[in-house]
């Protein structure tokens, strides 16, 4: 039986994180898209529309939402439709 409690419910671990400054600065994706594989394991940019020359740093593998940079999301969640943002009106 499957442990509910566990991590399998946060999604995959991120091995690397990209700390290229550029994408740091840029608005959050808030984990939508930017992951890719380097080194054989999962790496995540935070950055939306950002290049693909990428800076990667080793986590020690944590979960997604700890890479997520809430600070630079607002600018991300403006232009987010209230579908994606799941606060759609019921049919």
């Amino acid at each position: 039986m499957m442990d509910l409690g566990s991590d399998v419910l946060r999604g995959p671990t991120i091995g690397y994180r990209c700390t290229k400054p550029a994408h740091l600065e840029a608005p959050s994706r808030i984990g939508r898209g930017g992951l890719t594989v380097n080194r054989r394991e999962w790496a995540y940019c935070d950055g939306l529309d950002v290049d693909e020359d990428h800076e990667w740093e080793a986590t020690g593998g944590v979960a997604i939402e700890d890479l997520i940079d809430w600070t630079h999301a607002g600018a991300t969640l403006e232009l987010m439709t209230p579908i994606d943002l799941d606060l759609a009106s019921p049919a």
